[in-house]
């Protein structure tokens, strides 16, 4: 499925608007379903998306994990005990370390967001050209100075992943060890490897400004540019938008009458029902 850069855009903003407005674990599952069949539906090698979900996977274990263990609301319910508060030395030291079941479903509801959020991402940056991508955001109305920036930005991270598994690899082949037993020989090899790729990321950005001085950019001459490639909203596009766009500003609006009756602003007897749907499911 070919979208249109600015829904897609679009779908990034909304993903991203609904993961801080949301609390609901469900309704989190559901975007996040939503985000990963974006990602599916557009032609990815078998690799990306292999690698999209363990870093998925990875990331909610590590945040589900550690949201159980140090969770300190309450109610909280011990589900498991790993180190008990009459264990010599640890237990005093620690005030005892469990696992809870209210920090499992909140670690679970962090991951959720952190996972649509990376989804959708990887979807936009995956699926479309960098010059597609800064007419949609010009198209948006978003500045060209930031807009060029913003583009710019993206360009330099795939640059960046295949430049630092160059250097690791020329490093490997001169017998160099990047972990070791010894945390600072680890650090100190860690450093080297830093150090090479951050003199090239600066030789890339003079070299980039040069390139942009050289064919006469100007911040006052913006309206004047042209473009090739002309965009063209399709029905897939608009239907896309129109359920984003309705979808984000009902939440919106249920989130903030739950919010008015629970700060005792505005209370009305027949909007119950959005109550309880909003304080369940949202």
């Amino acid at each position: 499925m070919t979208l249109d850069p600015r829904t897609k855009i679009i779908c990034l903003v909304v993903f991203g608007w609904l993961a801080v407005m949301l609390d609901g674990t469900l309704a989190l599952l559901v975007c996040l379903i939503v985000s990963l069949a974006l990602m599916c539906s557009s032609l990815q090698s078998r690799a990306r998306l292999w690698l999209l979900v363990l870093v998925l996977l990875i990331g909610t274990w590590a945040t589900v994990y550690s949201q159980a263990i140090f969770y300190d609301q309450t109610p909280r319910t011990p589900l498991l005990t790993i180190i008990p508060e009459t264990l010599p030395f640890l237990g005093p030291l620690t005030g005892g370390v469990s696992i809870y079941k209210e920090g499992l479903w909140h670690g679970l509801r962090q991951s959720f967001r952190f996972s649509m959020l990376i989804t959708t991402g990887a979807f936009v940056v995956t699926t479309t050209q960098p010059r597609d991508l800064l007419l949609g955001l010009i198209r948006l109305g978003v500045p060209y100075p930031i807009a060029f920036m913003a583009t710019t930005a993206i360009r330099y991270l795939p640059m960046l992943g295949s430049e630092t598994q160059l250097v690791l690899k020329s490093q490997q082949l001169r017998g160099v060890r990047h972990f070791q037993l010894n945390p600072f020989s680890t650090l100190r090899h860690l450093v080297g490897t830093v150090r090479p790729i951050l003199i090239n990321n600066i030789r890339r950005a003079t070299r980039m400004s040069e390139a942009i001085e050289s064919r006469a950019f100007s911040a006052d001459r913006l309206l004047q540019r042209t473009y090739l490639n002309q965009l063209q909203l399709k029905a897939t596009d608009r239907i896309l938008i129109l359920l984003l766009l309705t979808g984000c500003t009902l939440v919106s609006l249920l989130k903030l009458v739950y919010w008015c009756y629970a700060s005792d602003v505005f209370y009305a007897s027949w909007l119950k029902l959005f109550y309880t749907f909003t304080r369940e499911m949202l």
